[in-house]
């Protein structure tokens, strides 16, 4: 089973490595991981969000779980003007999550693009 772990529901990494292993003891085996800022604006820098994403990961190994952590970018969600000129961005945040440990890399897109 996967979950929606939205933002991991702290900014906390201990207490993130903490919901993480809640989540393990239930036969969770992957969770849709958002870079969103909890209860706040904006997204996480990518390094935080790498150091997140290492902390699900380093605690899932602990308990000699392989868990997916898809790794998912709010990048271009309600964001102003022309999406092509974050495709960069979503590069550079791709590369970072997944030397940090993610399994996939979920970029939700509203809007076109041209």
């Amino acid at each position: 089973m996967t979950v929606d772990f939205e933002g991991g529901y702290s900014d906390d990494d201990r207490v993130l490595a903490e919901n993480v292993s809640s989540l393990l003891e239930l036969g969770v085996i992957g969770i849709n991981f958002e870079d969103r800022v909890i209860q706040g604006a904006g997204l996480y820098a990518i390094d935080r969000q790498a150091r997140r994403i290492a902390a699900i990961h380093d605690a899932a190994g602990n308990k000699g779980v392989d868990f997916f952590i898809n790794a998912r970018t709010d990048l271009f969600l309600g964001q102003e003007g022309d999406p092509a000129k974050s495709i960069g961005d979503a590069l550079d945040r791709a590369k970072a999550y997944a030397a940090a440990g993610a399994s996939g890399f979920f970029v939700p897109v509203c809007g076109t693009m041209h």
